[in-house]
Protein backbone atom coordinates (compact mmCIF):
# COMPACT_ATOMS: atom_id res chain seq x y z
CA UNK A 1 0.00 0.00 0.00
CA UNK A 2 1.46 3.56 -1.05
CA UNK A 3 0.57 6.32 1.01
CA UNK A 4 0.56 10.00 -0.22
CA UNK A 5 2.02 11.60 3.19
CA UNK A 6 2.55 15.56 2.41
CA UNK A 7 2.93 16.68 6.22
CA UNK A 8 4.60 14.99 9.52
CA UNK A 9 3.79 17.15 12.52
CA UNK A 10 5.81 15.99 16.09
CA UNK A 11 6.26 16.99 19.40
CA UNK A 12 9.38 17.93 20.53
CA UNK A 13 10.30 16.91 24.28
CA UNK A 14 10.02 13.29 25.11
CA UNK A 15 9.78 12.27 21.42
CA UNK A 16 11.98 14.14 19.18
CA UNK A 17 13.96 14.72 22.16
CA UNK A 18 15.15 11.60 24.32
CA UNK A 19 14.86 11.90 27.96
CA UNK A 20 18.59 13.80 28.07
CA UNK A 21 16.82 16.79 25.74
CA UNK A 22 19.12 15.14 22.83
CA UNK A 23 18.13 14.26 19.49
CA UNK A 24 19.54 10.92 18.20
CA UNK A 25 21.21 10.50 14.84
CA UNK A 26 18.32 8.45 13.57
CA UNK A 27 15.61 10.63 14.60
CA UNK A 28 17.14 13.45 13.01
CA UNK A 29 18.34 11.48 9.92
CA UNK A 30 14.79 10.29 9.34
CA UNK A 31 13.43 13.87 9.69
CA UNK A 32 15.97 14.84 6.54
CA UNK A 33 15.09 11.69 4.55
CA UNK A 34 11.47 12.93 4.88
CA UNK A 35 11.89 16.37 3.80
CA UNK A 36 14.32 15.04 0.92
CA UNK A 37 11.02 12.80 -0.43
CA UNK A 38 9.28 16.40 -0.23
CA UNK A 39 7.31 15.74 2.77
CA UNK A 40 6.77 19.03 5.24
CA UNK A 41 8.05 18.02 8.68
CA UNK A 42 7.15 20.37 11.38
CA UNK A 43 7.79 20.27 15.19
CA UNK A 44 5.28 21.34 17.74
CA UNK A 45 5.85 22.50 21.25
CA UNK A 46 4.42 24.41 24.55
CA UNK A 47 7.89 25.84 24.59
CA UNK A 48 8.23 29.83 23.78
CA UNK A 49 8.48 29.78 19.72
CA UNK A 50 12.22 30.83 19.81
CA UNK A 51 13.43 27.83 22.35
CA UNK A 52 11.25 25.95 20.05
CA UNK A 53 13.00 27.24 16.97
CA UNK A 54 16.45 27.09 18.46
CA UNK A 55 16.20 23.26 19.28
CA UNK A 56 15.34 22.62 15.76
CA UNK A 57 18.11 24.40 14.39
CA UNK A 58 21.00 23.08 16.68
CA UNK A 59 19.87 19.76 15.74
CA UNK A 60 20.02 21.08 12.19
CA UNK A 61 16.87 20.95 10.89
CA UNK A 62 15.14 24.14 9.07
CA UNK A 63 11.07 23.65 9.57
CA UNK A 64 7.95 25.70 10.71
CA UNK A 65 7.26 25.87 14.20
CA UNK A 66 3.88 25.69 15.66
CA UNK A 67 4.34 26.68 19.50
CA UNK A 68 3.00 28.01 22.99
CA UNK A 69 0.47 25.42 23.15
CA UNK A 70 -1.06 26.01 19.05
CA UNK A 71 -0.74 29.95 19.54
CA UNK A 72 2.02 30.77 17.50
CA UNK A 73 2.93 29.33 14.06
CA UNK A 74 6.42 30.24 12.58
CA UNK A 75 7.83 29.02 9.08
CA UNK A 76 11.36 28.86 10.43
CA UNK A 77 13.39 30.19 12.95
CA UNK A 78 13.18 33.51 12.98
CA UNK A 79 11.18 33.58 10.17
CA UNK A 80 7.45 34.16 8.58
CA UNK A 81 4.97 34.68 11.82
CA UNK A 82 1.80 33.36 9.97
CA UNK A 83 -0.50 32.73 13.08
CA UNK A 84 -0.60 33.99 16.42
CA UNK A 85 -3.48 33.93 19.39
CA UNK A 86 -2.75 34.94 22.59
CA UNK A 87 -5.46 35.08 25.31
CA UNK A 88 -6.57 39.17 26.43
CA UNK A 89 -4.99 40.16 29.48
CA UNK A 90 -8.08 40.68 30.89
CA UNK A 91 -8.90 37.44 30.96
CA UNK A 92 -5.49 35.96 31.97
CA UNK A 93 -6.16 38.12 34.94
CA UNK A 94 -9.41 36.55 35.47
CA UNK A 95 -7.49 33.27 35.15
CA UNK A 96 -5.18 33.63 38.00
Amino acid sequence: MEYDIRLIVSDIDGTLLDRSSRMTDYTRQAIHDAQAAGVTFACCSGRFPENAAMVMAAAGIACPVISTHGAVVEMSLGGERVFEKFMHPSAAREVF
